[in-house]
């Protein structure tokens, strides 16, 4: 859940170690934290779409046991834009986009860094409408 607000909030900060990344958006909450609703809301109503929408969770077909975390963050920040921007999800393209080659390779290999971050979800949230 951490990983969803700070990527959600702060993913253009991120560089290479998500534990840095993750203790910056920590120090940086603890200090000022004045959007708590706003989160929350989003939170809440992006889980509920992929609730309703995924029925068997955020899994590829070739393994329907297995949830990459890569592939985790991407929907649910991507769905979370969607979201945010007023724009509606499509429910067919986002069950399709899990076995998408291209989101494949954006969650595959070298993850940790900023462009492959940035594109995964820009990916999702762009193809999803």
């Amino acid at each position: 859940v951490l990983k969803f607000f700070a990527y959600y909030e702060n993913r253009t900060k991120f560089k290479h170690s998500v534990k840095i990344f993750l203790n910056d958006y920590m120090e940086e909450k603890t200090k000022k934290f004045k959007n708590t609703k706003e989160l929350s809301d989003i939170f809440e109503e992006t889980i509920e779409i992929l609730h309703k929408t995924l029925k068997h969770g955020i899994v590829r077909s070739v393994r329907p046991n297995s949830t990459p975390l890569v592939l985790f963050e991407a929907i649910t920040v991507g769905v979370a834009d969607v979201i945010h921007n007023k724009k509606e999800i499509n429910p067919k393209k986002l069950i399709k986009i899990l076995d998408n080659d291209t989101l494949k390779e954006l969650t595959t290999g070298a993850t940790n860094s900023k462009t492959k971050l940035i594109n995964r979800i820009n990916f999702v949230s762009e193809n999803i409408i």
